[in-house]
């Protein structure tokens, strides 16, 4: 996101943001919705993580209509945490280097067991899926951090507005069969 956030821009953002996170969520959410007898149990976690997502969202958004200028880096909240103080900085440097390297150890570990579920040839040797893909991952990070992400969430997101939207009329299909 370079140059100044228009208000309509940080609306579509704010909404990708959050169906890119619903979207990610699904495949742990789902098997756990059957553990859950009580539907008040269900409500008060969607309540809860609605607004820790909405609280996180809004955190990381408001410095940057603050102050435009920060949203011009790439990890403009690795620059705002170095504006408000020299310790936090290295704190939140770290946190987002472990965040990220997590995200990526998971993502990496994800794609690899779906593969060898799907392949039985992947699944005798993982190494066919693991050496391409560690190519691609490399090649990929070559673009900059910024760049990915600018180009990988949105679409993470509108693939997940399409997901969700087939899941909606999937439920009421359902719903309107049953009867």
């Amino acid at each position: 996101c370079k140059g100044n956030v228009s208000v309509s821009l940080m609306i579509v953002t704010l909404y990708l943001f959050a169906v890119y996170n619903v979207f990610c969520i699904l495949c742990i959410t789902s098997p756990l919705g059957c553990l859950v007898n009580n539907q008040k149990t269900i409500l008060k976690g969607i309540a809860m993580s609605s607004a820790v997502l909405l609280i996180i969202a809004f955190s990381v958004i408001a410095p940057l209509y603050a102050n435009p200028v920060f949203a011009e880096s790439d990890l403009p909240m690795l620059v705002v945490s170095k504006s408000v103080s020299g310790p936090l900085f290295y704190v939140y440097a770290l946190l987002l280097l472990m965040g990220i390297f997590g995200t990526s150890i998971s993502s990496f570990v994800s794609i690899i067991d779906y593969v060898c579920v799907k392949s039985k040839s992947a699944s005798k040797n993982k190494f066919i899926i693991i050496i391409p893909l560690s190519i691609s991952a490399f090649i990929l990070s070559r673009f900059g951090f910024s760049t990915l992400i600018s180009i990988l969430y949105p679409v993470s997101g509108y693939i997940g507005c399409v997901a969700l939207i087939l899941l909606t009329i999937n439920y009421f299909k359902q719903i309107k069969t049953s009867k």
